[in-house]
């Protein structure tokens, strides 16, 4: 065995670069981010083990049942970002993100970034500030993952600033650059730490005004998104209690404003019609609870708990819509599909993916095996509802 520290290499013995302080130092590392993925995910699984306590109980108030309606839909919607966190932070630090850029207005994407952290803001009783130019801002690149940036930074404000506080959020064009500023009058940044703030996993000392939970990555996430679009982002502070500011810097475009589309040939609306749905998912609540949701929008639903006998099912019911886990038993998803969509019948069939994988191999797969959409697991009932109800692309 060779000895503590050292690497075995073609029978030579030669020291570990790594070295044990640096191992050490590493570990420590590992073992406070664990910690911190512990307590983070733990909260919310608190919260919604007491709100369904409460809707177990007996006797209790409309009130109380709606709120802990609420509080099982705000801690699953803080669950599902704690993990799109996590993911992010993996296929960033690896390389593996790839940014769909198109021509964006930048104020349109400040809009929406603000639309989305509203909530946020007004729980903390925040005062925000909005400073946008009149006529677009053009940039190449990605909007969600710009939504993404301005969502991390105005959610940093609003965390670190303590309760009806003041956050500002400024665009402007300056020569070849579109320079974004988000300022509050928070608890600041020691001068030591701002070096380390855009590290991914690197704990950051600002953990005693912390309100609403991560794991820290979201800056991290943030400088990686920004730089991959060809800019810049930095962070200033006078100090503890003296607030901060996050600027971004991203190249302008040159290209020309994408026309808005002619109203009149929009697809018009329709009424949904009542569906015949094959629910599969080896999951019995996950497939008991779609079928429930479906079955209350007045659709006919058919559920089976594994590929074969989705594939059967499927053939027998001749069903409109379809909808497939992926790791299932005897057959996956994929394999179910492959199947189904070899039958004539399935041509006008809608068939969606619902499932834990999410990687982009992930979608891939399911496309070239047959289905229509790919959603991530937990998915939004209303949305997932209305691509069945909307018919094959």
């Amino acid at each position: 065995m060779p000895p503590r520290n050292k690497i075995m290499l073609q029978d030579t013995v030669v020291a570990d670069p790594i070295g044990p302080t640096t191992r050490e130092a590493s570990a420590h590392q590992r073992d406070e981010f664990l910690a911190t993925l512990a307590h983070e995910l733990r909260n919310p699984l608190a919260a919604i083990r007491y709100a369904i306590d409460i809707l177990y109980l007996e006797g209790v108030g409309p009130g109380a049942v709606e709120r802990a309606r609420g509080a099982l839909d705000r801690q699953l919607a803080h669950m599902v970002r704690l993990v799109d966190d996590l993911l992010d932070a993996s296929r960033i630090s690896s390389g593996r993100v790839e940014l769909r850029r198109e021509l964006v207005d930048l104020a349109q994407v400040v809009r929406d970034a603000i639309e989305m952290s509203a909530p946020q803001l007004d729980r903390a009783g925040h005062e925000l500030t909005v400073d946008l130019p009149a006529t677009p801002v053009l940039v190449d690149g990605d909007p969600a993952r710009l939504i993404q940036v301005m969502v991390n930074l105005l959610g940093n404000a609003a965390e670190y600033t303590p309760a009806a506080g003041h956050v500002t959020i400024a665009l402007a064009i300056v020569g070849d650059e579109a320079v974004l500023h988000v300022r509050d009058d928070g608890i600041g940044i020691d001068g030591a730490e701002l070096p380390r703030l855009f590290e991914m996993f690197a704990p950051v000392d600002r953990t005693h005004a912390r309100q609403n939970g991560g794991f820290g990555v979201g800056l991290g996430i943030s400088r990686r998104l920004v730089e991959g679009h060809g800019g810049t982002i930095v962070a200033k502070s006078g100090g503890l209690g003296r607030g901060s500011e996050f600027e971004v810097r991203l190249p302008l475009s040159h290209g020309r404003h994408p026309f808005t589309e002619d109203p009149s040939s929009a697809e018009p609306s329709r009424k949904p019609r009542a569906l015949r749905i094959v629910v599969a998912d080896d999951n019995e609540d996950a497939a008991a609870g779609l079928e429930l949701m479906l079955a209350a929008r007045g659709h006919a639903v058919f559920v089976a708990h594994d590929g074969a006998d989705a594939v059967a099912l499927a053939e027998r019911v001749r069903p409109d819509a379809i909808v497939l886990d992926i790791g299932m038993p005897r057959l996956s998803g994929l394999e179910a599909c492959r199947e189904i969509r070899s039958q004539p019948w399935s041509a006008d069939a809608v068939i969606v993916a619902v499932t834990g994988w999410g990687q982009a191999e992930d979608l891939r797969r399911s496309f070239e095996a047959g289905f229509d959409h790919h959603v991530v697991k937990p998915c939004d009932g209303t949305s997932l509802t209305e691509l069945l109800e909307r018919g094959r692309r």
